[in-house]
Parts: C-alpha cells; sequence; structure tokens
C-alpha cells in the first residue's frame, strides 16, 4: 500500500493542498458557570440553566440533522448547555492510505424520569455524581457541528475588562498514520455500542453489562477500553470530557500539565449519598446538609472528572498568553519538546435552517490552539 500513500502525499505537492492529518478537541463550557462552593449551590445554578433552556426552546426554531447512524434529529438554534461538553473532529490518513473523518462526542442522561427515580424514590441525593446511567452512547456526525455553530455561551469579562459572550474553543494535535489508526480503533469500539434512538429506556436497562455503554464518572473511556481488551467482562463508559482526554491519550499526547488543569477531584460526604440512608434533596436545596461537600468526622467519597469550564479556561488562558512577547508556557512545553505550540486560526462553522416559512443561517467563529 505504499504507492497509495506516494500518490496521496504527491497529489498534496503538484496541487497544492495537503492531507489534513490531526485531531480537534473543540470544547464549550456550560451556558452559565456552575457554582462547585457546595451541593446546593451547585443543584442551583444546574436548574437555573435547565429552566432558562426550557423557556428557550418554546420560542426558537430547531436545526435538523442526520447522524453518522442514519438516524434523524434535531436541536434548538439557540443551544444552551447545562454542563458543557466536549466534541472530536478527526481528520488523517489512515496507514492503508484511506482517508478518515469523524465528528464524534460522548454523551447520556437523557431519561430524566431516571433522574426523578433516583433523587425522589430512591433518594440517593449527590449520589448522582458516582451512578452509571445506562443510556451512555457516541453522538456521531453533524450533532456535533451544529451543537458547536449554535452554541450561546455564558458571559465574562475578557482581559480589557469588557463583557463578553462564550464561544467555543479548540486545542488540535497533528499526528501521524499510526495515530489515526489507533483514533479509528478506539472510535469504533465505542460506537459498537450503538442503540436506535427510538429504544424505550426500559429496553437500555435490560442489557448485559458487557453491552452497555455507561455514562458516568465513575469509570474513565480510555481505561475501561484498553481493559476491555483483556477482560471481556470490564464494564465501559465514561463522560464527554473523560472521552476527549480518552482521544489524546490514544494518541499520545495528554500531557500532566491537562491533567492538572482540566480535571476536578470533588471530595464528597457519604452523608450526602444515599444508599445505605435516604437522602432527603430537600435537606439539600433548602437545609444545612447541603453547604457543604465534606463534614467532620464522616467518610467521604471522591468523584473526580475532567471538566469542560476547566479545560475551556486553560485553552482560553494558554491563548492569552500567547499574545504577548513574554509568553513562556515553559511547562507545557516541556512535555512537547520539539513540537510548536501556536494560536491557531480561527474556524468559521455555519448552518442554514428552517424558520417559519424562511431560510436563515447562522454561524460561529471559534479560535484555538496548535500542537504540532
Amino acid at each position: 500500500m505504499k504507492w497509495m500513500q506516494f500518490i496521496l502525499f504527491l497529489s498534496g505537492v503538484v496541487f497544492g493542498s495537503a492531507q489534513v492529518n490531526d485531531l480537534t478537541i473543540y470544547v464549550y463550557p456550560p451556558t452559565m458557570k456552575l457554582d462547585w462552593k457546595s451541593p446546593k449551590s451547585l443543584i442551583h445554578s444546574f436548574l437555573k440553566i435547565e429552566a432558562s433552556k426550557k423557556a428557550r426552546q418554546m420560542v426558537t426554531p430547531a436545526t435538523d440533522f442526520v447522524s453518522d447512524f442514519k438516524e434523524a434529529g434535531s436541536i434548538d438554534t439557540h443551544y444552551m448547555s447545562t454542563m458543557g461538553h466536549t466534541i472530536a473532529h478527526i481528520q488523517c490518513v489512515l496507514p492503508s492510505g484511506s482517508q478518515y473523518s469523524r465528528w464524534t462526542s460522548l454523551s447520556g442522561q437523557d431519561n430524566a424520569s431516571e433522574d426523578f427515580d433516583l433523587v425522589f424514590k430512591k433518594k440517593i441525593g449527590v449520589g448522582l455524581l458516582f451512578h452509571k446511567y445506562s443510556d451512555g452512547h457516541i453522538i456521531s456526525g453533524q450533532e456535533n457541528y451544529k451543537r458547536l455553530v449554535h452554541y450561546k455561551g455564558q458571559k465574562y469579562k475578557n482581559a480589557s475588562g469588557k463583557m463578553v459572550t462564550a464561544k467555543p474553543k479548540y486545542i488540535s494535535f497533528s499526528i501521524g498514520a499510526a495515530q489515526c489508526q489507533s483514533l479509528k480503533d478506539m472510535v469504533d469500539f465505542y460506537e459498537s455500542f450503538h442503540f436506535p434512538k427510538t429504544t424505550p429506556f426500559e429496553e437500555l436497562k435490560k442489557r448485559k453489562s458487557t453491552e452497555t455503554l455507561y455514562f458516568t464518572n465513575v469509570i474513565d473511556p480510555y481505561d475501561s477500553y484498553i481493559l476491555r481488551k483483556t477482560d471481556p467482562t470490564a464494564d465501559v463508559g465514561g463522560g464527554c470530557a473523560p472521552y476527549a482526554v480518552g482521544l489524546i491519550r490514544a494518541i499520545g499526547e495528554f500531557a500532566p500539565a491537562f491533567e492538572k488543569k482540566w480535571s476536578r477531584v470533588q471530595p464528597v460526604s457519604e452523608i450526602l449519598i444515599g444508599g445505605k440512608t435516604d437522602v432527603n434533596i430537600r435537606d439539600i436545596l433548602f437545609g444545612k446538609l447541603g453547604q457543604h461537600w465534606v463534614y467532620a468526622g464522616k467518610a467521604n467519597e471522591v468523584v473526580k472528572m475532567y471538566d469542560p469550564q476547566n479545560i475551556w479556561d486553560d485553552i482560553r488562558a494558554i491563548e492569552a498568553c500567547l499574545t504577548h512577547s513574554q509568553c513562556e508556557l515553559s511547562e507545557l512545553k516541556s512535555e512537547f519538546p520539539g513540537k510548536t505550540i501556536s494560536a491557531g486560526k480561527p474556524r468559521v462553522l455555519s448552518d442554514t435552517f428552517k424558520s417559519g416559512k424562511n431560510t436563515k443561517s447562522a454561524s460561529q467563529e471559534i479560535s484555538g490552539i496548535l500542537i504540532k
């Protein structure tokens, strides 16, 4: 197959269009910043976003899409995110010489009745952070792209003190053919858990654990992917940002500096987690129980996650640093010897959609950084 790779290379030289070989992670934070100061403040900020989303969806048109699984869907054109999200775009040439392209992200926890049951019937309280949802799934194709176009972000002060609206950011890694194959293998594995969108929730719960992709904070996507190769009974799952991190790990480019800046480690007192005893959500929202994450004399469970807010903040900080001649980024550069960390060109993503009898358009300019 080397002749095919040579032809692909030669076509780039002759026609002036070299092949794109990169993994790009796009990220956007919650539409309103989540307040992690206490369980009470976190839940209140979460509910505030959800209420705003529901109100907005009633007055704005939707944009339609068809996924890579040939399933139709739509999202709101004033798209708001409760937790933030990470989306991977892979464009590269495989060792066979064929082109591979994929928009992919991991999602789940889409059944409101399950959360209602866990909170009000099973009374697990903040145990939601440790729950394994059985509807984990890969979003593949146009929905990812359209989320980036229509995302409406949180308000924040920029470097000059002006209030601006957050837009998605990206971090892009140049990759080779072997890394391209590693990404395809991992994405193929996760897509193998796909189920039709029309599948009743009760049917999802009946699946064997080996057939289920869990949406959860307690399983790491990359670690479980690797473990499943030797242990066919191992649970597989994770969240959106850990899945993106897993893809970066699959190409060997996840630096310790990212681990430090992107992760969130939250200890949670056992008295906030139901199971052995009931935890009434009203005591968290309106009583003293929700004022702290940990309590003296009580054992703690620890939840670790990669937080879209933290990832977005870090990329924004790196961008800001790169605008100054004195920018060093010594820690990050030391972890990528022989590579250049630079500001990438803004990428403009666009979409057209129906609004009543009219056709409208929307676009989003997204800035980010390159590691090549």
